[in-house]
């Protein structure tokens, strides 16, 4: 046989003849007996976004079924050392909560982009309802830090089923619950003194006040209006008998609602009215000192107060004139009325000569829509505002003031720690009690709240950085120099 005197051409070709065979053969499913029917494929449709529906920006009518089913369906596997609560209990928590009497609480981590990692800490006031302190770097959990006390700021009231989220957003950042359980409140004892910011003074003080017949929210009602709280909290990774104190300041007994930020001031015209106003405002601030813009309030006693004597929040239908004693002749955004609807002069078709006139006024119905909606969402941020809710369903019943600081402290007396001398150094020391009863120790080992980077959910075992990726938010970039305290 004679050789090719180019054998890797030869080899070229007989691929290119085997690849023409393949394309002009009939294809395979034409070989079969009976070609099988196509079965039309739904594509399955994504859930709502938690983070919309926390944002408000998405309603649904059961929000247990929502989010339990999310974070079932987002749960890890259970890492040795970390504290879990199962699904089915953490369930039955919440449910078992849903009455005016329930004693529900969370402690979210949140990460925010702007305000960086902080903790909410959530205690459930009412039916539908939670009272909320910002707490920058976590609870305590060392009796002999030298960061005992924490600055604990009250924020808005939140819905009761916010305690069921976990979710991220660009804008929102990652928010994960750290823990959840149920609350005792424990009597304060009785003081005329305004609230003090030293930790001797939650230590020392016992028990003398006695609550019989109360349920855990009534007494967390009385004790907020006291201004002192001294909360256990029955939680999954907090440790037995975890107590804290809570004491308002004393510089920030106030009884109204702080005013709007700058951006949602109204810019007024400054018309004849309006000059005639700020004259007759500005002889009244001169003639009254307390009245001035130099004081943003009036420090006051507190059996001055109306917040502590009010028992609920005004109704949201005449919250302009009840919430905070506010008439619409005070504020100007309260007594702006809405622009009406334009009027359509011409009714002929786009085709004839005046049909301008017609499509122009088109454009002002559609700017005016605008409008009415930018007004709705202005008149819920004063809502918001003036009330100290988020809405969705959640009452003010306990009068709470937005942005007022607390003073948060580990009760260690409570908590299970005797102050003891230690010989050897001839320094006192907080150390773990030991129990007559049993004979075991009371108190806790310490731990410390180390951040994003450490802490997982009780719930679902995630982390913050899980929680931004099952979420699909990507190229998100946290707000820096948050260091926990360890010392």
């Amino acid at each position: 046989m004679k050789r090719s005197a180019f054998p890797e051409l030869a080899e070229v070709q007989a691929v290119k003849r085997q690849e023409k065979h393949i394309e002009n053969a009939a294809p395979a499913t034409l070989m079969r007996p009976v070609s099988p029917p196509t079965i039309a494929r739904k594509a399955s449709k994504p859930g709502p976004r938690l983070s919309a529906v926390e944002a408000g920006e998405l309603t649904v009518d059961d929000h247990f079924a929502l989010f339990s089913s999310k974070l079932l369906e987002a749960s890890r596997t259970v890492l040795p050392g970390t504290s879990r609560i199962s699904h089915a209990a953490w369930c039955e928590l919440y449910q078992h909560n849903l009455n005016p009497q329930g004693r529900h609480f969370v402690i979210h981590q949140h990460d925010h982009p702007v305000a960086g990692t902080h903790y909410d800490l959530r205690l459930q006031c009412n039916g539908t309802s939670s009272i909320s302190f910002a707490i920058m770097y976590g609870l305590p959990g060392d009796p002999n830090s030298r960061r005992l006390s924490r600055n604990a700021t009250e924020t808005r009231v939140h819905n009761l089923w916010n305690h069921l989220i976990e979710t991220a957003s660009h804008s929102t950042g990652s928010m994960l619950i750290w823990d959840t359980g149920e609350y005792s409140i424990l009597p304060y004892r009785e003081s005329k003194q305004a609230p003090k910011s030293s930790s001797e003074e939650s230590d020392h003080s016992g028990p003398i006040n006695s609550q019989h017949g109360l349920s855990e929210s009534q007494k967390l009602h009385d004790a907020f209006q006291q201004g002192r709280i001294r909360i256990r909290l029955h939680g999954t990774r907090l440790p037995h008998n975890y107590t804290v104190s809570l004491r308002l300041s004393k510089d920030d007994y106030r009884s109204e609602q702080p005013g709007p930020p700058w951006w949602q001031r109204k810019k007024l015209s400054p018309g004849p009215a309006r000059r005639e106003t700020q004259q007759t405002s500005s002889s009244e601030s001169e003639s009254d000192p307390s009245t001035s813009s130099s004081a943003p309030f009036t420090v006051l006693n507190k059996d001055q107060l109306t917040s502590f004597r009010r028992t609920a929040s005004p109704s949201l239908k005449n919250h302009h004139t009840t919430a905070g004693h506010i008439s619409p002749s005070d504020h100007s955004s309260t007594s702006r009325k809405r622009p009406t609807k334009p009027t359509f002069l011409h009714t002929n078709h786009p085709s004839e000569p005046n049909s301008v006139n017609k499509v122009s006024n088109i454009t002002g119905a559609h700017s005016e829509n605008e409008n009415e909606n930018k007004d709705e969402d202005e008149d819920e941020l004063e809502t918001t505002r003036l009330t100290n809710t988020y809405p969705g369903g959640a009452t003010n019943t306990i009068s709470s003031i937005h942005q007022r600081r607390w003073f948060l402290t580990l009760d260690r007396h409570n908590s299970g720690f005797v102050h003891q001398l230690n010989k050897a150094t001839g320094h006192k020391r907080w150390v773990r009690r030991w129990s007559v009863d049993d004979d075991t120790r009371d108190g806790f080992e310490r731990f410390h709240v180390l951040g994003r980077e450490v802490e997982r959910s009780v719930v679902t075992g995630r982390l913050a950085r899980d929680i931004l990726r099952d979420e699909g938010v990507e190229g998100f970039v946290p707000r820096g120099g948050w260091r926990g305290v360890v010392e």
